[in-house]
């Protein structure tokens, strides 16, 4: 609940996304531009960049980068 909604088109690299719906996320990944995100797939498997397209995401949100 922290971070701000960002309508899918307009995602930018380093906004987060989620898979699931508001009662239960199940998957979330890092937006990094082109239509591509990275993500851990399931535990035992290699982090990978993937193509969101038709993947099914359902929100995405900025978070603010906070520097000591």
């Amino acid at each position: 609940h922290m971070g701000t909604p960002v309508p899918l088109g307009q995602m930018e690299p380093a906004d987060l996304v989620f898979f699931g719906d508001p009662s239960f996320y199940h998957h979330v990944g890092i937006y990094i531009g082109n239509g591509v995100f990275i993500e851990a797939p399931h535990t035992g498997d290699v982090v990978k960049v993937s193509q969101l397209a038709g993947r099914g995401c359902t929100l995405a949100c900025r978070y603010p980068i906070r520097l000591p």
